[in-house]
């Protein structure tokens, strides 16, 4: 895919404290968590920045999955647990799905 020299030169704008956050986040929850949870982050790759922007629904210094990150739990039971962990780390403004016994 090509991609133009200002939508590279947004994503280079982004792309390095998104790095930092990401190696961060990754640092804390790696030392937090319990052995049997498993935790994944990433940042958002430049064509997929570039696919996001083309849709025109987002603005390019919002995106609001340029880090992304993933705590997996063993059972149900463990996401209350969970989600305390991320409270200790994180103010939760959001959050998907809103209710956590639902989603699509």
């Amino acid at each position: 895919m090509k991609v133009s020299s200002s939508i590279r030169a947004l994503y280079d704008l982004q792309k390095d404290i998104n790095k930092r956050l990401a190696d961060h986040v990754k640092e804390l929850f790696e030392g937090a968590k319990k052995d049997n949870w498993f935790y994944r982050g990433r940042v958002k790759q430049l064509e997929s920045f570039a696919q996001k922007l083309e849709t025109g629904r987002f603005q390019p210094d919002a995106l609001e999955d340029f880090f992304a990150c993933t705590l997996v739990v063993e059972n149900r039971t463990a996401i209350k647990e969970a989600k305390r962990l991320v409270e200790v780390f994180c103010v939760v403004l959001h959050q998907r799905p809103k209710n956590e016994f639902e989603t699509h």
